[in-house]
């Protein structure tokens, strides 16, 4: 008797098996050059709009097994367009490089050296549509050649992704 109660429950206990659910196909996460590229409004840090930006994403060739991208930014700070190369960050997958290795001219042809500082949580950092530029402008080589206002600074905008 112990035996034929001990069958039966051996016979439940492997018959109640948890239906399996269907595996939900998952949606694939974008890239960083899906999410960057695009039309940006672009305001001071209290909220007042600056000037309209826009970045693009231009694919990079192959250097020793390694592929190099680049952003291109047309009317950064509202005068200046350059393109630069971005490095790859594990920390912050949407980070952005901000700032050439030449120097960058203004739209009176003026010449600046404009570069980001390091990424971080919040600045230099692709994230909800939204990127806090944190980066130094400054002419310092240059402006007594130029004729123009010395001027060094760090700056701070705010740039809004439109869709």
């Amino acid at each position: 008797m112990k035996q034929l109660f001990c069958i039966l429950i051996l016979l439940a206990l492997t018959a109640c098996k948890k239906d399996k659910t269907p595996e939900q196909e998952s949606t694939p996460v974008p890239t960083k050059w899906e999410l960057i590229p695009g039309h940006y409004k672009v305001y001071d840090t209290l909220g007042n709009f600056i000037y309209e930006m826009d970045i693009s994403h231009t694919i990079g060739s192959t250097i020793e097994g390694y592929r190099v991208d680049s952003l291109t930014f047309g009317n950064f700070d509202g005068n200046f367009n350059f393109t630069a190369a971005q490095n790859q960050c594990t920390t912050f997958p949407n980070c952005i490089r901000i700032g050439s290795l030449t120097a960058a001219n203004d739209s009176s042809e003026n010449r600046w050296d404009i570069f980001g500082y390091n990424v971080t949580e919040e600045y230099n950092n692709f994230r909800n549509d939204t990127i806090v530029f944190y980066f130094e402008k400054q002419n310092m080589p240059y402006w007594w050649n130029d004729g123009t206002i010395f001027f060094q600074g760090n700056l701070k905008h705010v740039a809004v992704k439109q869709h």
